[in-house]
Formats: C-alpha cells, sequence, structure tokens
C-alpha cells in the first residue's frame, strides 16, 4: 500500500513553488506527507524553485527608523517564493539594506531607472564643466575630456544609484553584488522594487 498524502497540500506546495503536481507529490511522499519538509525537500531537489519567468511574486515590507525619530525608510524587497520571506538571512538583509538607504538616500535604484531627459543633461552639465575648466587642444584635448567625463559620470552613478553604491557596512561591496551573494545563498533571485526615504524637515 502506497504512502498517503493530502491532496490540499499538494495545492499548497504548488501554490508556493509554481512546481508541477507529481513534483509536489513526490515531495511529499519523500517527507511523510510533512508539508514544511516537502518544501525543504524542494529547494533541495528542485534547481527551479524560486528561477521561475516571470514577475516577482512574493515578498517583504522592511521599516528603518532612526534612533532620533527624524528619519525613516520603507523598502520592498521582492522575491520568488514566500518560503524565502520567512528565511532568517532574508530578513537580516532587508534590515541591512534599509540600514544603507538610511545612511546613503540614493536619488535612484539604478542606472536604468534614471529618466532619459536628466541623464542627457547630467551627460552634458558635466561634459561642459570639463570643456570649461580644461579648454581643447585638439583632438587629444577632446580625448581626454570625453575620458573625464566617462570617469564623472560613473562617480555620479556610484553616488546616487542604490546598486551601484558601495555596500555601507563593509565599504567595498557593490549593492547589486550584495543582492546576488544572498540570492545564491538562499537559491533564489531577489529584487529590490522601491524603497522610500522620509526625514522630518
Amino acid at each position: 500500500m502506497g504512502l498517503k498524502y493530502d491532496i490540499s497540500d499538494i495545492k499548497k506546495l504548488r501554490e508556493q513553488t509554481k512546481l508541477s503536481v507529481l513534483s509536489c507529490k513526490k515531495a511529499l511522499v519523500a517527507s511523510g506527507n510533512d508539508l514544511n519538509k516537502a518544501l525543504s525537500f524542494l529547494k533541495k531537489n528542485t534547481s527551479s524553485l524560486g528561477s521561475q519567468p516571470g514577475n516577482y511574486g512574493e515578498g517583504t515590507i522592511g521599516v528603518y527608523m532612526h534612533y532620533n525619530n527624524r528619519l525613516g525608510v520603507l523598502l520592498q524587497l521582492n522575491c520568488k517564493t514566500d518560503f524565502i520571506t520567512k528565511n532568517e538571512t532574508f530578513k537580516s538583509l532587508v534590515k541591512k539594506l534599509c540600514i544603507h538607504i538610511a545612511s546613503l538616500n540614493p536619488l535612484y535604484k539604478s542606472i536604468n531607472s534614471i529618466g532619459l531627459k536628466f541623464l542627457f543633461n547630467l551627460k552634458v552639465s558635466i561634459a561642459k564643466s570639463f570643456i570649461k575648466l580644461k579648454g581643447c587642444d585638439g583632438n587629444g584635448g577632446f580625448i581626454g575630456i570625453n575620458k573625464s567625463c566617462r570617469f564623472k559620470l560613473k562617480d555620479w552613478f556610484n553616488k546616487n544609484c542604490l546598486l551601484e553604491q558601495d555596500f555601507v557596512m563593509d565599504g567595498k561591496t557593490k549593492v547589486n553584488s550584495l543582492l546576488s551573494n544572498y540570492s545564491s545563498l538562499l537559491g533564489e533571485s531577489i529584487n529590490v522594487s522601491r524603497y522610500t526615504v522620509y526625514t522630518v524637515k
């Protein structure tokens, strides 16, 4: 006689993992019909869990309030499954990112989130400042200015775009790399959806 399993648990597993009925059934059988153990089984044995195409369907809201109650941060960090949102490592990342955002107050999430008009004006402004400062002495001068502008633009991105910033707690790891490291650690893609910094003025 085969090991019995609860149909409702298969449905729950499918909703949380987006995997097939057969995969969920095997996980329940292997875990003795224990839902939590079945989730752990799938996490360890199914490489596709949490890497399904499409939007990030789960996540959590992080809240940080500075000690003087004059600065606060709201952060939405998304992942693929709610299995990850209950993980202490994921919760720790949310807290760390909130503190980072409170400390550096990035204007933009990423370079791609900057409006095209603003980005164009920024490039023009930087170029004009270098031309005025250094002048142009033929083609060599223009090449030098172009290199300086690229460096200055990259520096601006590093200071004002969250994913390009050095993580405030170690000063060397880019936030984008930090997210990649945690994604590898947790076995699931992680994405900063949005954040807001509140200050008393």
